[in-house]
């Protein structure tokens, strides 16, 4: 389904020096529409229409592919105004058009497929990627975003448009770029979680029911590739996947993997669900912690942390030696079917002002956390009383002076009328964005949960549903009586990688220091040195959160270090 590519709108110098890079690559896929050039790899799917492209696939309501671009999609693009992206289709795709001079584009909000912009005017190219915008020339100099730097690691995981090269915006999910003539790019929703967190429905049978038929007709007809690979890992969502591919009657294969911890070894669920749908299932055990290692491809942003590189290089090794082209995983599960763990619900609960909800709610809260009903509703009380920040900061082992005074929030965030538990909901949706693209894997992956029908009717069932009989993602879980095997659903401990990740710290402790120590982040005055070398002295660096911290540091400084000659380095923190 999808390859690299990038575009360029109308003519000039941006676009020959597109099409010669392309040449150079000899890249086989160039396509020209209303003064549009696209170049792609070959397995790129994209439709062509009179005066747009789609780069991605796209779906109707029937749960068929549609091979042409609907009259709804021409007739949007040309309205200067025009904020909501038609309903009735939806997809794993972003949309160009550019129709009397006037270019938008526009990413569905499950965010499949990455839209970068280099550049602010007319003259700015659109790329999937920045190991692609290299190989094109794109970005043969550069500057380092330091606010972006600094706002990575002081607001972690809030995912904004923003990356850490100068002049490179993100498209988020769900948004809209528009253009007129030489102006700059304005930004605005063309998708919304706030015209969904109002609509209630009531009733957890119909959800559960919804949910069921939702995710059977839309899950199995995401994967277009014919060798397709599951990451097992034993627990719900993923093997909410494996039922629905089963369903839809597709040929897959499962990889699971197991640390040597007894916490992140669920090998007895993934293979009870293996053998439930008659797929093939591989094992993959815990690799030898490898070197820190700068990335060998460029990225807009910092890839995945190095704690986790030999899990993730383990199962794409295992995908390649099944002859897979496709990684599906159930990403965004949790995040998407509301796995809340705070009295937030119970809030909403009472502003439905229906005793009943109060009342479940309170019951399933206290069930779920193992406390007491009072305990339940103080906590909510002074969620009232005290409110919360916009999103959690983390100033750990930064120097203050470099702090920022407040989080550029992601669009959906803002102006968001839901209530505080719905609030969380949609905040764990955004949570997820941080994560789905930070591999650097050289296999196609889809996240197929995260499909613009399920965000949309999740986001419409009561957080409070969620929770129903102490149970996390408990519409999920009744959807999928008697497709799930009954030890799946009835689980209550989720895996852990945390014995596996405490290993990993532990035998690269020493190479960290040396790396953050003497870094660029310490040279920038961003991270304290100090701080961090005192915390691997002692007895501080045993501290989970503290693993995470610092190592969420490590990824950051080999990024910085994989642009290498290609990025001007600054010093100059006074635009803060």
């Amino acid at each position: 389904m999808f390859e690299p590519y990038a575009i360029a709108f109308g003519r000039g110098a941006h676009r020959h020096a597109l099409d010669a890079g392309a040449a150079e690559l000899d890249l086989p896929v160039r396509i020209e529409a209303a003064e549009m050039l696209l170049v792609a790899g070959a397995g790129t799917s994209f439709l062509k229409g009179d005066h747009s492209l789609l780069v991605g696939q796209i779906f109707d309501t029937a749960e068929k592919r549609l091979e042409t671009l609907p009259v709804e999609f021409e007739s949007w693009s040309t309205l200067a105004e025009a904020r909501a992206f038609p309903p009735g289709v939806w997809g794993n795709f972003a949309y160009f058009s550019r129709p009397a001079g006037l270019a938008s584009v526009y990413r569905d909000p499950s965010g499949s497929v990455p839209v970068y912009r280099i550049g602010d005017r007319s003259e700015a190219v659109f790329v999937s990627s920045a190991e692609f915008a290299r190989k094109l020339k794109l970005v043969e100099q550069a500057e380092f975003d330091e606010r972006f730097i600094v706002h990575w690691l002081q607001f972690p995981f809030l995912r904004t448009d923003r990356t850490g090269i100068e002049g490179v915006t993100e498209l988020l999910p769900g948004m809209v770029f528009r253009s007129c003539g030489r102006r700059s790019w304005r930004q605005s929703n063309g998708w919304h979680p706030s015209t969904f967190v109002l609509k209630h429905i009531q009733d957890p049978a119909e959800g559960a029911r919804r949910l069921r038929a939702t995710a059977l007709g839309i899950v199995g007809i995401q994967p277009s590739a014919s060798k397709i690979a599951l990451r097992l890992s034993g627990g719900l969502d993923s093997s909410i996947i494996a039922a629905c591919l089963a369903e839809a009657k597709r040929e897959f294969c499962c990889i699971n993997f197991a640390t040597t911890s007894r916490d992140g070894d669920e090998r007895g669920h993934a293979r009870e669900v293996a053998r439930t749908f008659g797929a093939k299932l591989v094992e993959v055990g815990e690799p030898e912690t490898g070197p820190l290692e700068i990335p060998d491809r460029l990225s807009f942003r910092p890839l995945m942390n190095p704690l986790l590189l030999p899990f993730e290089k383990a199962i794409d090794e295992a995908a390649r030696d099944l002859g897979a082209s496709l990684l599906v995983d159930g990403g965004g599960g949790d995040n998407l079917f509301c796995s809340l763990s705070s009295a937030a619900p119970l809030i909403d609960a009472l502003r439905s002002m229906r005793p009943s909800n109060v009342n479940a709610a309170l019951r399933d809260i206290a069930s779920r956390a193992n406390c007491t009903l009072w305990e339940v509703i103080l906590a909510a009380a002074r969620r009232l009383a005290g409110g919360r920040p916009a999103w959690k900061e983390d100033r750990s082992f930064m120097v203050s002076e470099a702090l920022l005074a407040r989080p550029n929030l992601h669009p959906w965030l803002l102006e968001l009328p839901a209530p505080p538990g719905k609030r969380e909901h949609v905040e764990a949706i955004v949570h997820i964005q941080h994560f789905l693209d930070r591999s650097g894997s050289s296999i196609e992956r889809i996240h197929p949960l995260l499909a613009q029908p399920l965000l949309e009717l999740c986001l419409q069932i009561p957080s409070w549903l969620w929770l129903a009989g102490g149970r996390d993602r408990a519409v999920a879980r009744e959807a999928f009586k008697g497709l799930v095997p009954a030890s799946v659903l009835e689980r209550r401990i989720k895996g852990s990688l945390q014995g596996m990740l405490y290993r990993g710290f532990s035998a690269l402790r020493e190479p960290m220091r040396e790396l953050l120590v003497e870094g660029e982040l310490a040279k920038l005055r961003i991270v304290d040195a100090a701080a961090i070398e005192d915390a691997l002295n002692g007895e501080v660096w045993m501290r989970d959160e503290v693993q995470l911290r610092i190592s969420e540091m490590a990824a950051l400084e080999l990024w910085i270090r994989s642009w290498g000659s290609r990025v001007a380095r600054t010093h100059h923190l006074s635009s803060r």
